[in-house]
């Protein structure tokens, strides 16, 4: 991740796959997204968001 990279909220995760803030929440660790803590907050760096979903492309 560097410098001026953008993230994702859970919020607009959940948007951009279809599926809920809970569904999120709760699969996140297991598909293996990397996540940066804000306080009680998640945020997803968006290169590593892109470079998850190219790598399970089918």
């Amino acid at each position: 991740m560097n410098a001026g990279s953008q993230c994702l909220t859970v919020g607009q995760l959940a948007d951009r796959w279809q599926k809920s803030d809970k569904w999120i929440y709760s699969n996140y660790r297991r598909i293996g997204l990397k996540v940066l803590p804000i306080g009680q907050q998640l945020r997803f760096p968006l290169d590593q968001v892109e470079a998850w979903e190219q790598s399970h492309l089918r």
